[in-house]
């Protein structure tokens, strides 16, 4: 089924505007061809992630991008006091490795710093960062250090195992190469949902450092 780029267009605007998760929204759409763009402001990093996230749920959206700024609803909040909440809730996930994050907060402006041993604990950290009011924007540094030794050949065989568990993918679709931990996934998917899931799945595989995502939404018929 064929979506005109005016239906896409107002389902975005619909999904953004009926989701109370995104706080103020003041989002602009455009759309080419499947291809969204969102510009505007919101009022924090989560309202940023979900009007994204909303985009890419409207069928027929091949790619989204998010030209979408923050407005503070609190802009005078100190970066002390910021990266003090940050470090609080990190301690609170134990399973991250909290005392080996370093947070570091300019204007606004986080990076995080240090290692963790896998690589779904450092996009858990910059999940857990981005719900902490005050945050601009995240620049992740936090190194993977694996400390387990695992075969490429054996990381690509339980990447491939676990997409053909997954009901959105279709593993046949998709190549995985993995070199010193650093995963590859290339070919199409069906939808964005199967290539998120796709990119999840290697994300959270034992011994992978590095997920490069080169799968491509195939367009609807």
């Amino acid at each position: 089924m064929l979506f005109s780029d005016k239906d896409i267009k107002k389902a975005v605007l619909n999904a953004i505007k009926w989701d109370s998760r995104i706080e103020t929204p003041e989002v602009d759409v455009t759309v080419d061809n499947g291809k969204v763009t969102l510009s505007g402001t919101v009022q924090s990093m989560t309202s940023r992630k979900y009007a994204e996230h909303n985009a890419y749920m409207v069928p027929g959206v091949l790619l989204v991008i998010n030209n979408i700024d923050i407005r503070l609803s609190d802009p005078t909040m100190p970066d002390k006091q910021i990266q003090s909440n940050i470090q609080k809730v990190l301690t609170w996930d134990s399973s991250i490795d909290a005392p080996r994050i370093d947070v570091i907060v300019s204007d606004g402006l986080v990076t995080l710093k240090g290692t963790v041993n896998a690589l779904w604990k450092k996009k858990r950290a910059e999940e857990i960062t981005s719900h902490i009011r005050g945050v601009q924007k995240i620049i992740n540094e936090l190194g993977v250090v694996t400390t387990l030794r695992h075969a490429d050949e054996d990381i690509a065989n339980r990447i491939v195992e676990a997409f053909t568990q997954d009901k959105y993918i279709i593993a046949s679709e998709i190549t995985v190469e993995v070199k010193e931990g650093k995963a590859t996934l290339s070919g199409t998917a069906p939808s964005w949902i199967a290539k998120s899931k796709a990119e999840e799945i290697a994300n959270n595989t034992s011994g992978v450092n590095h997920v490069k995502n080169r799968i491509t939404v195939q367009s609807p018929a």
